[in-house]
């Protein structure tokens, strides 16, 4: 028999069998009125069974003085479609009687007694951003009736946005391809002779949903300028994508870049033409929607154009910290590459506008002179590298004209002497 307030958890130990070694145990807790009330205990084990009755005594009410946040949780940021999770949270109440202290956490399978708002479970839409800041949880025993509240925050899942100016796409940013109906987005190529696909969640207005993909699988755009041209290749892993043969509709991988990994690119209405600089075979980049991949096809193909989504929107400044952070090495030690990096950047460069260009300063634009010096070239005045073979020639040009000059206005001179002297003879004559 036991005397004890009502709420009061009680554990009975030991509940064992001769026949087996570990012991078995039941918990149960009492009601909350007084009086006499009777618990039975069952226990199996060896093939017996046993039971106990325990009679306990309810005096009075077991009350519910504090309760306390004693362990953060781990979980406190989510994103819409994401349900509400306590992480890591600990809460420790202290009541009136014994046990005086109780942790409640999911370790201890016993959150149920709690009030959370939102609830564990609840899931997240998109009237929640901004609005449910915070967690509360609610514990009532007794008399009791305390709560405790956190700060969580919710978010919107992640977009990737249609790209409809080619003069968004710049060198490091990443994008996906997409069939135009919104339907798939590409994978990572894994080295057959097709780009193949996933299927895509697009919202109407915040593009590619990224948060909804089962795989992650975009590609790093690298953008040159060579005779003129700007050229977009796309690399994932170390790999380009690559128009390789001249027969057959594939789009393979390599580790080399070549002309073969090389498009120039423009979009209409969405939809992007993109055309193989070394492929005059197989020059179009297409959505093969019979297949679920892209490939390279006939410029007479019916087949549709591909879309793309950036996950990075344009910036200036975006453009010139991607430069410096893929092509400049800053923080390396970088002695002796400088024949390896710098004919590597100079298409880059090459490729930027000149407000693009402006972002890169300081020591990374000390860099970038003190390489193209070393390859007998400068930064003009308008960020452009061009050959010091120029200067000497502007100079010698330069040189050469005063000379010129010089000569033209002697003889100038000697021409109005000598005229002079023939007209002054004539007269006296």
């Amino acid at each position: 028999k036991a005397t004890v307030k009502s709420g009061t958890s009680l554990t009975a130990d030991a509940v064992g069998f001769s026949t087996s070694s570990t012991p078995h145990t039941a918990t149960f807790t009492t009601g909350s009125s007084t009086g006499a009330t009777v618990f039975t205990i069952t226990g199996t084990g060896g093939g017996k069974s046993a039971s106990v009755d325990v009679t306990v005594t309810v005096t009075e009410v077991r009350n519910l003085l504090t309760l306390t946040i004693t362990t953060p949780s781990d979980a406190t940021s989510f994103k819409v479609g994401q349900s509400f999770d306590v992480g890591s949270l600990e809460i420790t109440a202290t009541f009136d009687a014994a046990p005086t202290t109780v942790v409640y956490s999911k370790a201890n399978n016993n959150l149920g007694a709690l009030t959370f708002a939102p609830a564990i479970g609840y899931i997240f839409v998109d009237t929640d951003i901004g609005t449910v800041t915070s967690v509360i949880a609610e514990l009532k025993i007794g008399t009791g009736d305390e709560y405790v509240e956190y700060t969580i925050a919710v978010t919107d899942k992640s977009y990737a946005a249609q790209v409809t100016d080619v003069a968004d796409l710049w060198d490091g940013q990443q994008i996906y391809f997409g069939a135009s109906d919104g339907s798939r987005v590409n994978v990572v190529h894994a080295g057959g002779n097709q780009l193949n696909s996933q299927e895509a969640n697009v919202h109407e207005t915040k593009g590619l949903c990224l948060d909804d993909l089962e795989h992650s699988a975009a590609y790093t755009v690298h953008r040159e300028k060579i005779d003129g041209v700007i050229y977009y290749s796309f690399q994932n892993g170390g790999y380009y994508l690559e128009a390789s043969s001249t027969s057959d509709n594939y789009l393979t991988r390599t580790d080399k870049l070549s002309d073969n990994c090389r498009y120039t690119i423009s979009i209409s209405s969405g939809k992007v033409t993109m055309t193989n600089k070394g492929n005059s075979s197989r020059p179009e980049f297409r959505w093969n929607s019979g297949s679920n991949w892209f490939s390279q096809y006939q410029s007479s193909s019916s087949l549709d154009k591909a879309v793309i989504y950036a996950i990075t929107s344009y910036s200036e400044q975006a453009v010139a910290d991607a430069f410096v952070e893929r092509y400049l090495h800053m923080g390396e030690e970088v002695s002796g590459q400088c024949n390896t990096y710098y004919p590597i950047l100079k298409p880059v460069w090459a490729a930027m506008a000149d407000f693009e260009k402006a972002g890169v300063s300081g020591a990374a634009y000390e860099r970038l002179k003190a390489w193209a010096a070393a390859h007998g070239e400068h930064l003009d005045s308008d960020m452009n590298i061009v050959s010091n073979s120029k200067i000497a020639l502007l100079d010698t040009m330069s040189e050469s004209s005063n000379e010129i000059l010089i000569v033209v206005i002697i003889s100038v001179i000697s021409l109005t002497a000598i005229g002079g002297f023939v007209f002054l003879r004539t007269k006296l004559i």
